[in-house]
């Protein structure tokens, strides 16, 4: 990338950060670089423990089921292996390898013990309470194909969601 084009992510020309594993985060305020040829990219992305953890905490509280590869983000941020989650949550490894590769959907009660499990054992005392209120809203959770995408902006030094309006 010796003649890659420096680019900076703007709210209208966010950057796709795919390096999450989650398809549909977008980020702001940071500077990546583009190759005109090959069109690789690479970004300067600061702080990523905390970035992860705000789109961890947007998944969580997000109204819609999670999906099987928002299952495998929170499931990796928690440094745990498909195999020992599976048995974490007492369902075969193969069943949860579904889930996560997106060819079957689990129930609502799955979902909740994913986010419950997450919320208990990442660390942020912040979320619990959070999720404490999704559960308790967990009757609105709908089945939708596909989640809205999330954001986040780098602002000095911290990553922050954008209000919702």
């Amino acid at each position: 990338m010796n003649h890659a084009i420096e680019r900076h992510a703007t709210a209208d020309k966010p950057y796709h950060y795919v390096g999450s594993g989650l398809s549909n985060v977008f980020l702001i305020g940071i500077t990546y670089r583009v190759c005109p040829v090959c069109r690789f990219q690479s970004a300067d992305i600061p702080a990523i423990k905390q970035l992860h953890r705000l789109i961890a905490r947007q998944v969580m509280v997000q109204a819609e089921p999670l999906l099987g590869e928002q299952m495998r983000f929170l499931r990796k941020e928690l440094g745990e292996k498909a195999s020992e989650f599976a048995k974490i949550i007492d369902v075969a490894p193969e069943t949860y390898s579904r889930w996560e590769n997106g060819r079957q959907r689990p129930s609502l009660t799955i979902d909740l013990l994913v986010r419950l499990y997450y919320a208990l054992n990442c660390g942020d005392p912040e979320l619990v309470e959070t999720v404490r209120q999704v559960v308790s809203r967990a009757a609105v959770l709908r089945r939708r194909r596909k989640p809205p995408n999330i954001a986040a902006s780098l602002e000095g030094n911290r990553w922050r969601a954008p209000h919702a309006a």
